[in-house]
């Protein structure tokens, strides 16, 4: 699985100044909200991250 946020601000943070953030559509069929009591970052899992193809092709 891979974990990312929806929060864009968040994303920007963890990527500090040099970082990189990548924006990209998953289908909610495909996400698993992060239930961790006390998380405040919007994360989600990706069920099947390994495969994954570029442009959604």
């Amino acid at each position: 699985m891979v974990s990312f946020t929806a929060d864009k601000s968040r994303a920007q943070f963890y990527a500090g100044k040099n970082g990189i953030v990548f924006e990209i559509k998953v289908p909610k069929k495909d996400l698993l909200l992060q239930t961790l009591s006390g998380s405040t970052e919007s994360e989600y899992l990706i069920i099947h991250g390994i495969g994954a193809k570029e442009n959604g092709n």
